[in-house]
């Protein structure tokens, strides 16, 4: 992947950073790579109050190089970007079947998960200073991106086993701006640290194909619409090697939920249901290191 290249070549260089006098304006590269786990899940109803199926993907782990670039401009303003992509390594999804209720189950299977997380978002800072404590109010937009491949399916109930030929696919693609804060302080001469909070304001649409389902249309079976909303909070940990070099540890939690949606089957003879997109619910946990 030519994104993931770019990104481990500035790795080994470590990071850039000029400075425009005419202007004061500095920039400065930072590049880093992080290790993330994501749990997703959704259901469908005929009503609000009901369930027919609900897929949940647990445990994706991947890893995902980050590149981010800031412009520093006068009066502490801070214009930023940041872009991270990876594989999927492992992950799991459970897709269940009920007749309206939860109780009521009458089809499990599981199966393995591969495909890729990006991430882009693109910020406004205004930072403000208090002797060695610095607060900082953020805006901004944020993209981000799950396909979701499902493989080697299993039958759990009924206990059937191994079954061959599934090939699902679920694109997500979760966007929106952000409102936030970020608290920085200096734990000793050479240590900073950094805490912050995002609100965020979320659209979501899904994509799939259910390729194994006959009475679905192929490539499009179902979509997927609804408003969200979501937290994320921060850690950072820099240890300064002087005023430019950094090395740079970071954490990053972020919990999102929507309610009330739409779903849209399309199935084979042209005709289209509609469904209660009931919720869907989403946490992403990312740790990493990097040179800023």
């Amino acid at each position: 992947m030519k994104s993931i290249v770019a990104v481990l070549s500035l790795l080994m260089v470590g990071f850039a950073h000029a400075q425009t006098q005419t202007l004061d304006v500095d920039v400065l590269i930072e590049a880093g790579i992080g290790y993330r786990q994501d749990q997703l899940d959704w259901n469908i109803g005929n009503l609000p109050t009901d369930i027919l199926s609900e897929l949940q993907y647990q445990d994706i782990k991947a890893s995902q190089p980050v590149v981010a670039v800031s412009i520093l401009a006068p009066y502490n303003m801070i214009v930023k970007g940041q872009y991270a992509d990876g594989d999927i390594n492992t992950g799991l999804a459970y897709d269940y079947d009920f007749n309206g209720s939860r109780s009521d189950i009458y089809l499990l299977s599981k199966s393995h998960l591969k495909g890729s997380l990006t991430d882009l978002n693109v910020q406004i800072s205004k930072k403000y200073f208090l002797n060695n404590l610095s607060a900082s109010v953020d805006v901004g937009w944020s993209k981000h991106q799950q396909k979701l491949n499902s493989f080697d399916g299993f039958q759990l109930i009924p206990n059937y086993g191994a079954f061959n030929g599934l090939d699902n696919h679920y694109d997500v693609m979760w966007q929106g701006k952000f409102l936030g804060t970020t608290v920085g302080f200096d734990i000793t001469k050479n240590w900073y640290i950094d805490l912050g909070l995002r609100y965020h304001f979320l659209e979501y649409k899904a994509v799939a194909d259910w390729n194994l389902r006959k009475e679905f249309a192929h490539p499009l079976s179902f979509e997927h619409l609804i408003n969200a909303e979501a937290w994320e909070g921060s850690l950072t940990l820099l240890y300064k090697f002087n005023k430019y070099y950094a090395l740079k540890l970071f954490y990053n939690n972020l919990l999102a939920k929507g309610e009330n949606g739409t779903d849209l089957t399309y199935f084979n003879n042209n005709s289209v249901g509609t469904y209660f997109l009931n919720a869907v619910n989403w946490q992403s946990q990312q740790y990493g290191v990097g040179l800023s």
